[in-house]
């Protein structure tokens, strides 16, 4: 797929026709990475008024997307950074071609981090990649990040992670990739909240069976009710038999929900 920032005006309009109305200001052969360095406000001020609406969307989608996708393949955490946070602002590969053009995809952001250098002296608290509508697929990529900046809590709620393909088959929880991957992350993770998703459902009562069987110690590392008063309805018990382990599961939800979301 072309990068925005190899295309020209002409290019990228070909693609989104709605933005053809602004060739009266920009011209067809202009390079959006010149446009992508310029100041928004120079364009704006240069826009006629019937026009400045639609040049107000581009810059916001087009240009200001741009640039936070160019920051990100940049990143380096600073010294001073603790929490990293891409809520709702990248996409899973298999929505390439297909996002809004101010996301970047799972796996570009993966080679993005993991090609810079981690300060060791810094204590990553927070890796936010909720709702970001990621699948089984990407979680190879999640685990990539995590071993790189190995911060304490990660936070993959409302994403789409199921790993029905291993119930289906029949195949044990810890021979699924999705499941090996969660449980490679909680064991070195200090928080790990999976709550809004497939996997985090009765249709996952064998994931639920694995940790309770060869991994109890984990419910209390576990997020997966995804709110106070679910924690308190207690209808999640169903898929926590044992009586202790609902104990702690309700604790370590208790706590997690009366601390800040974000550090």
């Amino acid at each position: 797929m072309q990068k925005i920032s190899d295309m020209t005006f002409s290019d990228y309009t070909k693609k989104n026709p709605h933005f053809q109305v602004l060739s009266i200001i920009i011209s067809p052969e202009t390079p959006m990475s010149a446009l992508i360095a310029m100041e928004p406000d120079d364009l704006l001020e240069a826009t006629p008024i019937p026009y400045k609406l639609m040049m107000t969307m581009f810059l916001k989608q087009v240009i200001d997307g741009a640039k936070q996708i160019e920051a990100k393949k940049n990143f380096l955490s600073p010294p001073s950074t603790t929490t990293l946070q891409f809520q709702q602002q990248i996409t899973s590969v298999t929505a390439k071609g297909f996002s809004s053009s101010n996301k970047i995809a799972i796996d570009e952001l993966a080679a993005a981090i993991t090609n810079k250098e981690q300060d060791s002296s810094v204590q990553l608290i927070l890796l936010d990649l909720s709702w970001n509508g990621l699948q089984d697929i990407d979680i190879q990529y999640v685990k990539k990040i995590f071993d790189h900046v190995k911060p304490k809590i990660l936070d993959l709620s409302g994403n789409r992670f199921h790993g029905l393909q291993g119930k289906w088959s029949k195949a044990p929880s810890e021979e699924n990739p999705l499941d090996k991957c969660i449980i490679e992350i909680l064991n070195t993770a200090e928080c790990v909240n999976i709550s809004a998703n497939p996997i985090a459902s009765l249709d996952r009562d064998d994931f639920f069976a694995n940790i309770e069987k060869n991994h109890p110690e984990f419910w209390k590392k576990l997020i997966w009710i995804p709110n106070p008063g679910w924690v308190t309805a207690g209808a999640w018990k169903c898929l926590v038999a044992n009586e202790e382990s609902q104990a702690i599961v309700k604790n370590t939800h208790d706590e997690y929900y009366s601390k800040p979301r974000r550090p």
